[in-house]
């Protein structure tokens, strides 16, 4: 594991549940500024993915000139439920919400006032939207600040006139969902999962569900805080490492990081699709034939 700060909520590095108490390296990593950056891995990445992924942001944002202007923590949670226990994962992201809340209140006393930045991937952004929810009820020394939203397994219905919508406008928050209609295990995963979460009385998501990060979201009311910008044929896997440099400029500029250099816009071909439709269909056989029949 890096040395870098972060919060971990893993019992295991892999696997496994909640620890009773989270590990907090340094002790003061929610102390060193008045401004923290989270980092939020997403679904099914234990503990060495969520590293890697978080190693590739950090190398991404070096190309562009980042020097370590801002105080940056990856977080670590249990959502590695296994690629069938999507739908258990987001009870965990909610778990996980709700104790990196306590963290931050209790920093935010400390030092009298605390702004959250958040980059977040996947079901990462479904928990830094249930942080918020909690947040906006408990804690008004802490400022929510700006968001960005990588590929957000996020029903859009959970964003309809909900307590996850209220209260992310009641934020104030400036807000950036990075999407790509190509994504699939967004296009594909996603939808079986939440259809799963549904039925089990977990979530609520619609029918059929829609991904936040999968396609340009017409909000109705529009959704002012809210912007939206394509990844261009971005895969699930491709947005930490910034994605040929288009989404880590994204990043860096919405977050405003420091960096000076534009990496090019270099297209990657659709029919990367076609073989990431492939490398999934096997799993997807497991979980229809697991709870589908």
């Amino acid at each position: 594991m890096q040395t870098r700060p972060f919060i971990s909520f893993r019992e295991f590095d892999e696997g496994g549940a909640f620890r009773p108490i989270p590990e907090v390296v340094p002790a003061s990593a929610l102390d060193r500024a008045g401004r923290i950056v989270l980092l939020i891995h997403g679904f099914n990445n234990n503990a060495h993915q969520a590293d890697e992924a978080y190693s590739n942001f950090f190398a991404a944002q070096s190309r562009l000139g980042y020097r370590g202007q801002a105080s940056l923590v990856e977080i670590y949670w249990p959502g590695d439920t296994s690629i069938t226990g999507y739908h258990r994962s987001i009870p965990r992201a909610k778990t996980t919400a709700e104790r990196l809340a306590s963290l931050l209140r209790r920093a935010a006393s400390r030092r009298r006032r605390l702004t959250i930045d958040v980059v977040a991937h996947s079901m990462g952004c479904r928990l830094t939207l249930e942080l918020i929810k909690i947040l906006q009820k408990q804690d008004r020394h802490i400022k929510i600040g700006q968001l960005v939203f990588m590929a957000a397994a996020v029903p859009v219905r959970q964003l309809e006139k909900t307590p996850l919508r209220s209260s992310f406008e009641r934020a104030g928050a400036r807000a950036l969902s990075l999407f790509s209609p190509i994504d699939e295990a967004l296009g594909i995963a996603f939808r079986l999962g939440q259809q799963i979460a549904d039925s089990c009385g977990i979530d609520d998501s619609g029918t059929p569900p829609l991904a936040l990060g999968a396609s340009e979201w017409r909000a109705t009311p529009p959704c002012r805080q809210l912007q939206q910008r394509e990844a261009v044929n971005a895969l699930h896997g491709d947005y930490w490492p910034g994605h040929r440099g288009t989404v880590a400029t994204h990043i860096n500029r919405h977050l405003g990081l420091g960096g000076t250099a534009r990496i090019p816009d270099v297209r990657i071909p659709r029919q990367r699709f076609v073989l990431a439709r492939s490398l999934v269909g096997g799993a997807l056989r497991k979980i229809r034939e697991r709870f589908v029949g």
